[in-house]
């Protein structure tokens, strides 16, 4: 395939794809446990995560330490897809030797999540305790993403919200100064409280993420919000991601992107 084929291909796919415990203990467990989160929120989950969110529970203790929330260690995430009967997506968290964009023999920590869906995502850790994702390998469609400054997954301990400006570069994965597209976006992250959430695991305490993009990829935007709940010494447990971006770089279809976690296997 030529340049030109491959670019007419790519930007096809960027415009189409990218296109709580007790009542005693629990404060806002009315009729409606999300009633206090904004509405395109409670929509997205209403729509994608349906009867996961038992109620809203501000026991639920705060990010304070990042690696509690977001284990950094070897284990494998199953998760069925709400809206997909009978599918299942995978995520498997590995240490890497090197993280991208360090230096030879940094002691910075790096992991990757590979999805079963044929990404790879470079994880690593702050020296202020955060962890955030750099770089993502869209494997079948050949890409290498980079994010600068990264996206954060879990932010440093007390932040509550935080916006910052972020570049995406996509390039072929075979030769990296090579750029398909580039753009901006603006990014949102915030901590929207704590939950008591119901998946095929299990019941668990767990606290809200969302991180918004708002911006432009070559001709297509990323608009859009993933939620992800974190459960303190567990991980991800349910997750709903309708960023446009996400559909083209992560996911490479345009069809349900949700989970709810049915099992997590460790190992040393």
């Amino acid at each position: 395939m030529n340049h030109s084929s491959r670019a007419t291909g790519l930007a096809f796919f960027v415009s189409i794809l990218l296109g709580g415990i007790t009542s005693a203990a629990v404060a806002g467990t009315g009729d409606d446990p999300l009633e206090k989160l904004p509405a395109d929120v409670r929509t997205q989950l209403l729509a994608h995560l349906p009867g996961v969110v038992l109620n809203r529970d501000d026991t639920v203790a705060p990010l304070v330490k990042p690696e509690d929330w977001l284990p950094l260690a070897r284990a494998e995430y199953e998760y069925d897809r709400p809206k997909d009967a009978g599918k299942t997506t995978r995520w498997t968290i590995e240490p890497a030797k090197r993280t991208p964009g360090t230096t030879k023999g940094s002691k910075v920590r790096g992991w990757t999540i590979v999805q079963s869906n044929g990404s790879t995502r470079f994880l690593r850790e702050t020296s202020n305790g955060a962890i955030e994702s750099a770089i993502t390998i869209n494997h079948p469609n050949g890409l290498l993403v980079r994010l600068d400054p990264a996206e954060p997954v879990i932010r440093e301990p007390g932040t509550m919200k935080a916006t910052n400006s972020i570049k995406i570069v996509v390039s072929d994965l075979g030769s990296p100064a090579d750029v398909e597209y580039s753009g901006n976006a603006r990014c949102t992250w915030e901590d929207l409280g704590g939950f008591r959430i119901k998946v095929p695991a299990g019941e668990y305490n767990a606290r809200l993420i969302s991180v918004s993009f708002n911006g432009s990829v070559g001709p297509a935007s990323v608009n859009g919000t993933r939620l992800m709940f974190v459960a303190s010494g567990v991980g991800p447990i349910a997750f709903t991601d309708d960023r446009e971006i996400s559909a083209f770089l992560f996911f490479n279809d345009d069809t349900d992107h949700a989970g709810v976690l049915r099992e997590v296997r460790r190992s040393e």
